[in-house]
């Protein structure tokens, strides 16, 4: 007698409809993680693409309120300097 047990004839369809359900179950537990993944890869590229364009317009703020800052400076030195005097001849 082989190592496989017979099932009677009644019991084979029941297994058969037990292990086709099984089979359901698992593809379906499958199918949602691999949908719950592209979700997270899609989450992730919106987050890389929001976090770059933060860093983009608040950098660029920042440079153009240094250039500001700079500006200023350089319009303050200016009144401050003493005017050079003239060589005499």
């Amino acid at each position: 007698m082989s190592a496989c047990i017979l099932l009677e004839s009644s019991e084979q369809p029941r297994a058969v409809a037990i292990m086709l359900s099984h089979m359901v179950k698992e593809h379906q537990a499958k199918q949602a993680a691999s949908h719950v993944r592209e979700i997270c890869e899609v989450n992730r590229k919106e987050a890389l693409a929001a976090t770059e364009t933060f860093v983009n317009m608040t950098t660029d703020s920042v440079s153009e309120e240094v250039g500001q800052v700079y500006a200023a400076q350089k319009k303050l030195e200016k009144e401050v300097k003493p005017p050079n005097p003239s060589p005499n001849p």
